[in-house]
């Protein structure tokens, strides 16, 4: 908002706030609703005349009429304040009680800067519907959808921690492996883990053979035979 000017005027500051935008009855209701987390001792005006509620969410229900005004002590200035909102109008009046010679001598800089973020703030409230209190209970109350598709580490160690199914199936897989491995020829299975023996020369020559088999050399080429001269010079043919 624009801060078009303020003056004092029977012991309260009156200023006058200018709206970025044209806004709905609505949008002023919801800037009340804003308003009530900046004020205690909260009392709603609806034409000047003192409306009764019962809950912060009724402000959202008030009839369309001709202004709509929220007074109370701000939390923020520690002081009576008062703002008004006018129905088909681009400005917002505001007032504050000047408690103090600091307050009355206040430049048109220094109200902008105590005032300003604060209207400004309403404004934004403005075009962001306010979430009631009954509409957050229900989103806490709505059931939380789960992942069937994550899987669920169901086996876990003896203290209790989970045990991570990718590591689980390794761990089955190289016990497998370390079994097939003691398991000899003739399918009689070790009875101690090979890890735990002794290193001994291998009773079967032919698996060191295969084991450690050289690669054979490729096969002698034979040597290049050179042409064969003939006995005699050929006989050259006669003259013609």
């Amino acid at each position: 908002m624009y801060l078009e000017g303020q003056h004092v005027d029977n012991g309260w500051i009156r200023s006058t706030f200018t709206l970025t935008h044209r806004v709905s009855w609505e949008q002023m209701l919801q800037a009340i609703y804003a308003a009530f987390d900046y004020f205690t001792e909260i009392v709603i005006f609806v034409d000047e005349k003192k409306h009764r509620i019962t809950s912060r969410d009724e402000v959202l229900s008030i009839p369309e009429s001709w202004n709509v005004s929220i007074a109370g002590t701000s939390l923020v200035f520690k002081v009576p304040m008062i703002i008004f909102f006018y129905n088909q109008v681009q400005f917002s009046n505001v007032r504050l009680r000047c408690v103090s010679e600091d307050l009355r001598g206040l430049t048109y800089e220094q109200f902008n800067k105590m005032v300003g973020p604060l209207m400004n703030a309403l404004e934004l409230a403005m075009f962001q519907e306010p979430v009631t209190p009954s509409q957050a209970k229900e989103t806490a109350q709505s059931p939380v959808r789960q992942d069937t598709g994550a899987p669920t580490n169901a086996s876990q160690k003896p203290g209790g921690a989970p045990v991570n199914s990718t590591q689980h199936s390794g761990a089955a897989k190289l016990a497998d492996t370390d079994q097939h491995a003691q398991t000899h020829k003739g399918g009689e299975t070790a009875q101690h883990p090979e890890a735990d023996r002794p290193h001994e020369a291998s009773p079967h020559p032919e698996a060191a053979q295969r084991s450690v088999a050289p690669i054979p050399a490729p096969p002698p080429q034979p040597a290049a035979t050179p042409p064969q001269r003939h006995a005699t010079p050929p006989i050259p043919p006669p003259p013609a």
